[in-house]
């Protein structure tokens, strides 16, 4: 056998990830059947919701993931919705914002 071959791992199980407090990035990994460094970029890129990497002192990045949102991300998946659903939550969310600052400083001038 090749020396630098070495057997993996088996992934843990879901009683393994939810008896942890922070499931570091490896075994993370081997849950999901990733590489580790597909977990660490999503989690710096915040594109999955089990969860984020953090800059600490001296720019070092820490992982924090929940066990329990690791779970459930792969027992059901990530919530999905359509690029229009987006576009107009972001629009409401905008205008819910602006239009009272608006309203506030048309007062403001012309009272």
């Amino acid at each position: 056998m090749n020396r630098r071959i070495q057997e993996k791992k088996p992934a843990p199980s879901d009683e393994e990830i939810l008896s942890l407090d922070n499931v570091p990035v490896e075994m993370a990994a081997r849950y999901l059947g990733w590489t580790e460094q597909n977990v660490r970029l999503a989690l710096r890129e915040s594109r999955v919701p089990f969860g984020v990497a953090v800059m600490g002192e001296k720019k070092a990045l820490y992982y924090n993931i929940s066990p329990g949102g690791l779970v459930k991300y792969k027992r059901e998946g990530a919530p999905v919705m359509s690029y229009e659903t987006l576009v107009m939550m972001v629009k409401e969310a905008v205008a819910g914002v602006i239009t009272p600052e608006v309203e506030s400083l048309r007062a403001d001038l012309f009272n």
